[in-house]
């Protein structure tokens, strides 16, 4: 197995994890930001 490799696909695994965590949070922030404008006030 080459080492060196194997570390550089680790970097873009984590990398690409990093994306996927970064798009969900600013997915959360978006829907929690559009329920609180769009909720009603007479509840």
């Amino acid at each position: 197995m080459n080492f060196p490799l194997f570390l550089d696909s680790l970097k873009i695994l984590v990398q690409g994890m990093a994306g996927v965590f970064v798009v969900m949070a600013v997915v959360a922030v978006a829907i929690g930001a559009l329920n609180k404008i769009t909720t009603n006030k007479d509840k």
